[in-house]
């Protein structure tokens, strides 16, 4: 909460937030993480089921909402401002013209706006942001979507013309905005999953940062050992070079670029997800789901810290047999999800054996 108000309170004269904080540096106002700064409000409420600090900024997000309106080029699309530092990730993504993954991410930015002021039952707020987010997703599909080849351009140029250059960038977050739902198995096998193994023809591979959008696409997908792999090897290689941190890029030079960047070590969450099959359901998780995937490990324990206490997990092999234990703290409820038990609702403590099935 902490960050997210400092980063509310200091204000650039158009409404933008500042990359960090408190500072004096006017050159470090990137308009992207303005938007990810809105997108903060719903993670915040989404943990806690608390509300309130989204009202005490509501007019803080009006006035930055603001900025993008005044910015939307006639295409409808907004672009790039040469006065401001649009980073979006540190490999190489286009950026000027209107770039495909910048728009993206206002289109979540408004709707999770729109979900907000919803909630608090700001009904014309509400409809003003789902209205133009339902506008620029149109856009985005009419001017930035090439059917041919069923792929994002990476945007246009200041001409209007097509660049071609996409990314799995654009893709990840597509999914994760439900945009063209039939053809997101083919962005998985075609796209995604050939990148995370090193089998992609493309050289744009997302920086340890972006993976975050990357593996939450493909978990949507269900490719929960695809996802848990790329860790081992990807953040394994951190491990085998003697970080104790997460580097902010791959291959990350002592001295050059950072070693010990918060962004990166996202890990810890999918981990939660797939191999404790913690899976939060309902705002300041009153609801879980458990599901772990039973990959080919021996055991696996584990702890995630929510506003009412610990969960904690542990299933462990015994011969043919899978041991499972969950423990849920007082105020979480979960529903379980395992092979042959499936729906049942669970408080407190939960023991289960899942007998293998003889062929």
């Amino acid at each position: 909460m902490r960050g997210i108000r400092q980063l509310g309170t200091q204000e650039s004269n158009n409404g933008l937030t500042y990359g960090v904080t408190p500072t004096v540096s006017h050159r470090c106002i990137l308009p992207d993480f303005s938007l990810v700064w809105i997108l903060t409000h719903w993670d915040y409420y989404w943990q806690t089921g608390d509300l309130s600090l989204f009202k005490e900024y509501r007019e803080r997000i009006h006035r930055l909402l603001e900025y993008f309106r005044q910015s939307t080029a006639k295409n409808g699309l907004i672009p790039y401002d040469d006065r401001y530092w649009l980073f979006l990730d540190w490999h190489p993504l286009f950026k000027e013209g209107y770039p495909t993954v910048y728009n993206l991410l206002y289109l979540w930015a408004l709707r999770k706006a729109s979900d907000m002021f919803k909630l608090t039952g700001d009904r014309k707020y509400a409809q003003l942001y789902g209205g133009r987010a339902k506008t620029l997703e149109l856009t985005i599909k009419k001017r930035l979507w090439n059917r041919k080849n069923h792929l994002f351009l990476g945007g246009l140029d200041w001409e209007g013309k097509p660049v071609e250059n996409g990314s799995v960038h654009s893709l990840a977050l597509a999914m994760l905005l439900d945009l063209f739902p039939e053809l997101h198995q083919e962005w998985v096998d075609r796209h995604l999953v050939p990148m995370i193994k090193g089998k992609y023809t493309s050289k744009i591979v997302p920086s340890p940062y972006f993976m975050y959008y990357i593996f939450e696409a493909l978990k949507k997908a269900g490719r929960h050992a695809e996802v848990v792999d790329c860790i081992r090897r990807w953040w394994g290689s951190m491990l085998d070079r003697g970080l104790t941190t997460t580097e902010e890029v791959w291959n990350a030079k002592p001295g050059k670029e950072s070693l010990c960047h918060a962004w990166s070590a996202h890990p810890i969450i999918h981990l939660s997800n797939i191999l404790l099959g913690i899976w939060q359901e309902a705002p300041g998780w009153k609801k879980v789901k458990f599901s772990p995937s039973l990959l080919n490990l021996r055991s696996v324990h584990g702890k995630v810290a929510v506003p009412q206490g610990i969960i904690e997990v542990d299933w462990e092999r015994r011969g043919k047999n899978i041991a499972v234990s969950l423990s849920l703290p007082k105020g979480v409820t979960g529903t379980v999800d395992l092979p042959g038990i499936e729906g049942k609702e669970i408080r407190g403590v939960g023991k289960w054996i899942l007998v293998k099935k003889k062929v």
